[in-house]
């Protein structure tokens, strides 16, 4: 009778900590960050061969601190580390994608089969545990953790860890998995996000036409049928919003309110130009909103990664965090990374600040490279591959 193998803490723990933010918990946006942070914390040790480079981003943005602090401002602490940390965190898994992807492929190849499936099976878990706060914000059921969400209607949710959901996608697609693409669809439609909803469909295509083999390629465009069939009959805020941007001049108010801050902050003095105000220092007067802590924490956001970026980093930043991205190993789940990145940035300056959002997308980045990597086990000797060695031995 064979012994029935148990998942080692360490696969227990990265288990946990990629779905952990999915869990229909009802937390709020406050709280997600802080567990997001915590969650994320095993993968830092896994890195931490390379975790002196987060402590070099920190002296360098404490640096920036000191010099373009505002001491009027009493809430500078909690906006640094706001902003700081998960930046940090970004800069670690960037510098530590590698590692990362290799370490997922020791336990994806590790001769414990309850590891393997539990590792497997979470692409199929995370989205559906995303599926459920969805559906339960919809009919009212407090138990989703809303990063933001639209009060009294109900039309809208931000669940955290969004840009995972379109990574999914990629991974759903390209690997002809629908139910995991359908699953993705739900989170991704239900923010009515215009620029989610332009990187879904992107991430599609991209996944689509990966490999050139005619089978795998029917098979995904059936995928993309079914799934843009579901797009068009239930995401009918995506597109009305879209239409009213596009009737628009493609304009939004709010956003370019934003940016023009951004970029006086940006152009104030030649330290602003170079190295930006710093991450705590307030850029806008703030958002009109009855919620306190999100009219706060408006004033130092910006719906536009790059003047975001620019703002509060400057040229320098800015350089360093493409030089960063540029040393990825080019691949089609790094290509996907790079898309999320540069669509979602255009609409949204979460993907760097405010939430550590960016840091699980690279960690599952490096996840689903090791998914879809060939298995390279060690096999066992079979009797055959014995009697080619001794054909060649002689």
């Amino acid at each position: 009778m064979s012994k029935v193998s148990t998942p080692p803490l360490g696969t227990i723990l990265f288990f946990v900590s990629l779905v952990g933010l999915a869990l229909p918990l009802g937390l709020s946006n406050a709280t997600c960050q802080i567990l997001g942070a915590v969650l994320l914390l095993p993968f830092v040790w896994v890195c931490r061969r390379q975790a002196w480079v987060g402590a070099i981003v920190l002296f360098w943005l404490v640096s920036l601190w000191i010099l373009r602090r505002n001491p009027a401002d009493g809430n500078v602490w909690f906006q640094f580390m706001r902003s700081g940390a998960p930046l940090t965190m970004i800069v670690i898994f960037l510098v530590s994608y590698d590692t990362l992807s290799r370490k997922f492929s020791s336990v994806l190849s590790a001769d414990r089969s309850i590891s393997t499936r539990l590792m497997k099976g979470i692409v199929y878990i995370f989205p559906a545990l995303q599926l459920i706060q969805v559906v339960a914000f919809k009919a009212g059921i407090p138990i989703a953790n809303t990063v933001l969400f639209s009060i009294g209607d109900n039309t809208r949710v931000f669940l955290p860890q969004l840009f995972t959901s379109l990574m999914l996608v990629y991974f759903g697609v390209r690997s002809n998995r629908i139910t995991i693409v359908g699953m993705a669809a739900v989170t991704i439609l239900a923010t009515g996000s215009k620029s989610a909803f332009a990187c879904f469909v992107l991430l599609a295509f991209l996944a689509l036409f990966h490999g050139k083999r005619l089978g795998a390629f029917s098979g995904r465009l059936f995928t993309i049928g079914i799934v843009g069939f579901f797009a068009i009959g239930t995401s009918a805020l995506v597109l009305d919003r879209a239409h009213d941007y596009f009737r628009s001049d493609f304009s939004d108010i709010t956003r370019e309110w934003e940016i023009s801050y951004a970029k006086e902050a940006f152009s104030a003095d030649v330290t602003s130009v170079l190295f930006g105000v710093g991450v705590a220092k307030p850029l806008t007067p703030g958002a009109l909103t009855e919620d306190p802590a999100w009219f706060e924490n408006s004033r130092f956001d910006i719906e536009n990664a790059y003047w975001s970026i620019l703002a509060k980093l400057g040229v320098v930043g800015f350089g360093l965090i493409l030089w960063l991205f540029s040393r990825l190993r080019m691949s089609g789940v790094v290509l996907a990374l790079y898309v999320i990145e540069l669509v979602v940035s255009l609409g949204s300056g979460y993907t760097f600040f405010g939430n550590f959002d960016g840091a699980f997308l690279i960690v599952w980045a490096a996840l689903i490279e090791a998914l879809l990597r060939p298995e390279r086990r060690a096999r066992p000797l079979t009797e055959a591959s014995s009697h080619r060695s001794g054909a060649a031995a002689v």
